[in-house]
């Protein structure tokens, strides 16, 4: 995956401007984006049965990692909850549903510079939070 990202880089490396952000920002975002469809294909085709899951055995490390994990996940919705509801939203959408920003810009009727400058507000907003 990460070659076919290279090669889309190279391939379309015409197609970046500097002016709307630096280069590894560009590259993050079509590695990312295509993680994201590569995902989506193998939703696509593949079923899994939901008693797999049952399955599986935990490997989360124990009742300790468990706690921590938890913890953790206590002090982000803190945060998040600290944030103004559009940009708490937004990164919400980001980055637990595994839509494009582009798909979140169309779907709440924002510019797509909007949404983004709201996610990059919030996560300096979230790393501050997190960092106290």
């Amino acid at each position: 995956m990460l070659q076919e990202a290279f090669v889309s880089v190279w391939r379309r490396a015409n197609h970046y401007n500097p002016s709307l952000g630096g280069a590894n920002t560009w590259l993050t975002a079509v590695v990312r984006n295509r993680a994201i469809d590569r995902l989506r294909q193998r939703r696509e085709t593949t079923n899994v049965d939901p008693l797999e899951f049952e399955r599986v055995p935990d490997a989360s490390g124990g009742p300790a990692a468990h706690a921590m994990a938890s913890a953790d996940y206590l002090r982000l919705e803190r945060c998040l909850e600290q944030l103004d509801s559009k940009y708490s939203r937004a990164v919400r959408a980001a980055f637990f549903t595994g839509a494009t920003y582009k798909e979140l810009a169309e779907r709440g009727q924002v510019p797509l510079a909007t949404l983004k400058s709201w996610i990059r507000r919030a996560l300096l907003q979230l790393r501050t939070c997190l960092e106290t």
